[in-house]
């Protein structure tokens, strides 16, 4: 099992998105279902196969059985002469099954009793991580990682992510010094995550530092454009707080000379120009913020609403128009069998000859 990526949902579509058809979704329900009766066969006939009754259970869980698959790996712990390292095993699948299901302790209990089995179990490990994290538990799962890291130091990066939450966990407790030495060893550890920059926004506006608040807020914005809007929904607020939202647009432009290729700030500048009733300043940035990024789905809605406002059904037909070719742009035809993509669907696939064995795909740039 490895670790998730530790990083809140992007703006924009993910790099690869793939749609997968109806029938596509029923062969693999179909394969598992086959894999599943064929193992179940197996271990029938072969009651003593430890590692496929385990493997049997992961098939139930990723259908969705998770009791059933709870009460299959349960029913292995009333065997006798099992060693510690395969109690342990059975106790991590229990655990993982509780993690799936979502119960109360996301199977904590289960993953302390496999390490209690046998300390090197790594899908103990990972899993008693992900049990603390999907209960924001972040010192336990803090502690849970450093202990991962020392014989997967890969996954030390990750700690950086941790460190910021719990900081942004202290700062709603107001505990705003412990929230500080987080933060700083979130820094120390990493400068490249996004989050913690965030959070460090967050401390600044907790002690009335609003200007460096801002200015780290437009520091965020220049070094990571894709996940603009929440830091500029931020600074928008601010500029409320103090009573010169008129401002607003000011700091925008300066960011757009720092920034010209931010579709989402232009598109902020156009509906700050649409409030302050500057209709054709709007019409221009809507603009400006589709011609550098077609796909700002949030720009496309709100310049369309515009086009309605002013009564401009053929710019609208042209949005609708734009946004559409822009869209079938990123369309391939990825060939099932052997993954080779085409732009347009060939007769067969040139690769492995394959017929009729495409799927729609679509490319889109990430933050």
């Amino acid at each position: 099992m490895n670790l998730p990526v530790f990083s809140h949902r992007s703006q924009t579509p993910s790099s690869l998105v793939a749609t997968s058809s109806p029938s596509e979704s029923t062969k693999k329900q179909f394969e598992l279902e086959q894999t599943s009766q064929l193992l179940a066969t197996f271990v029938k006939e072969n009651p003593n196969a430890i590692e496929e009754y385990l493997q049997l259970g992961r098939l139930f869980r990723i259908q969705g059985f998770y009791r059933k698959a709870f009460r299959l790996h349960r029913n292995l712990l009333y065997r006798q002469h099992l060693d510690k390292k395969t109690i342990s095993q059975i106790y991590a699948e229990m655990g993982h099954d509780y993690l799936e299901s979502q119960t109360k302790d996301c199977g904590q209990n289960y993953f302390e009793l496999a390490l209690k089995n046998d300390s090197k179990n790594t899908s103990a490990q990972y899993g008693l991580f992900l049990s603390f994290q999907k209960r924001n538990l972040w010192e336990s799962a803090i502690d849970c990682l450093k202990k991962i890291s020392k014989t997967n130091p890969d996954q030390e990066k990750h700690l950086a992510r941790m460190y910021a939450e719990l900081a942004l966990q202290n700062l709603h407790e107001q505990k705003t010094k412990s929230a500080k030495r987080n933060l700083k060893k979130s820094f120390h550890i990493s400068t490249q995550e996004a989050f913690p920059y965030l959070v460090q926004a967050q401390i600044e506006l907790h002690e009335g530092e609003k200007d460096l608040a801002k200015k780290t807020l437009q520091q965020f914005i220049e070094k990571w454009p894709g996940y603009s809007l929440f830091a500029l929904k931020k600074i928008e607020d601010l500029h409320y707080e103090t009573g010169n939202y008129g401002e607003f647009g000011q700091t925008l432009r300066e960011s757009i000379l720092r920034n010209p290729k931010n579709s989402y700030l232009h598109h902020y500048l156009a509906n700050h120009h649409l409030k302050m009733k500057k209709y054709a300043d709007a019409k221009l940035e809507y603009q400006e913020a589709l011609s550098i990024n077609p796909l700002n789905i949030n720009a496309v809605e709100d310049y369309l609403q515009f086009c309605l406002q002013q009564n401009e059904i053929d710019l609208c037909k042209s949005v609708v128009r734009g946004f559409s070719l822009a869209f079938k742009a990123k369309r391939q035809f990825e060939c099932s069998s052997c993954k080779k993509t085409f732009h347009n669907v060939p007769k067969d696939c040139q690769r492995c000859l394959g017929w009729n064995t495409f799927s729609v795909r679509y490319s889109f740039p990430g933050p």
